[in-house]
């Protein structure tokens, strides 16, 4: 055990309950939740897989997780996004996992929870994971914006890392949450542009 288990042991990430280890969800929240999974095609035209709507315990789990000190729920959900990625819609495996860049921490968000989705269910499923993308400024949070607003906000707003290793290889990129696809969209071009073979996108919601 570490000292940050320790201090964040193992919970539900639905109820919130002690579990003490970790596991997907605790016996009851199991009973609520299966391997169903949802797929759409992004504005751009590529693939998005997710596990659950963003409704009732899915979304107050999310919140738990982002904003509610709830950091240790990514041990969880990692073992879900690992099932998740069996079902993407793609011919061959993936080469590596990346993730939606943020700019810096912020206020009441103090980690960057798709990084640490990423690089966990990478850990899990025994996959590469590498930060092959950046975004180049700070816009504001994209849930106050419109569907129209949200897709300019993201125009030219992520580009592919200096050096990355990107040239023909199959990508998959971790996000928490998609709503309209602008954001992993962006995101997907920008990897599409530098020469990946082909990019799916995975979120836990949608």
């Amino acid at each position: 055990m570490t000292l940050y288990d320790l201090f964040f042991p193992p919970r539900c990430p639905y109820c919130d309950t002690l579990t003490g280890c970790v596991c997907e969800a605790c016996s009851s929240c199991m009973k609520m939740i299966n391997d169903a999974h949802h797929i759409q095609l992004l504005p751009n035209g590529t693939p998005c897989i997710s596990a659950f709507p963003y409704l009732d315990f899915f979304k107050e789990s999310m919140l738990r997780y982002k904003y509610g000190n709830c950091r240790q729920y990514y041990k969880a959900f990692a073992i879900t996004l690992s099932k998740l990625v069996s079902y993407a819609p793609v011919d061959t495996p993936f080469d590596v996992y990346t993730s939606v860049p943020v700019k810096h921490a912020l206020p009441g968000n103090r980690f960057d929870q798709a990084k640490l989705l990423a690089q966990s269910t990478a850990k899990r499923s025994g996959s590469v994971y590498e930060s092959l993308l950046l975004k180049t400024k700070f816009t504001g949070f994209q849930h106050d914006l419109s569907a129209k607003e949200r897709a300019e906000n993201v125009v030219g707003l992520y580009r592919s890392r200096d050096g990355a290793n990107i040239e023909g290889r199959s990508i998959l990129i971790f996000d928490d949450v998609v709503t309209t696809g602008s954001t992993l969209s962006a995101c997907s071009d920008a990897l599409l542009s530098s020469g990946a073979k082909s990019v799916c996108s995975i979120t836990l919601l949608y």
